[in-house]
């Protein structure tokens, strides 16, 4: 049975297994999220690649600027975190959505 979806939220922390150059995905209908820790304790190792809040910044940017026509944006574990987590003024998920916007 094929299942028909319009979004998917990819966690690519904490998931080794899960690596989408690989594998690649045909349905360009369906939109790909990024999905990152919205704190440190949601996901250590990931949190410290991503370094602070206003670091997500970059992130968010760089992951927008490779071009992906399916790309849908950032998904955080978990929201109420991410607006709690503040640095420069910001939410991290405020840094991402300004990182979004290029």
């Amino acid at each position: 049975m094929l299942l028909l979806c319009d979004f998917i939220f990819v966690q690519f922390y904490i998931n080794p297994s899960c690596e989408c150059t690989e594998r690649g995905e045909k349905d360009r209908s369906l939109k790909w999220f990024l999905g990152a820790p919205a704190w440190s304790a949601a996901g250590p190792t990931a949190y410290a690649n991503i370094g602070s809040a206003e670091a997500m910044k970059a992130v968010a940017r760089h992951v927008a600027s490779e071009g992906f026509d399916n790309f849908g944006g950032v998904m955080f574990w978990a929201g109420p975190e991410g607006l709690a987590n503040v640095g420069g003024g910001k939410s991290i998920v405020a840094w991402a959505k300004e990182g979004l916007d290029i």
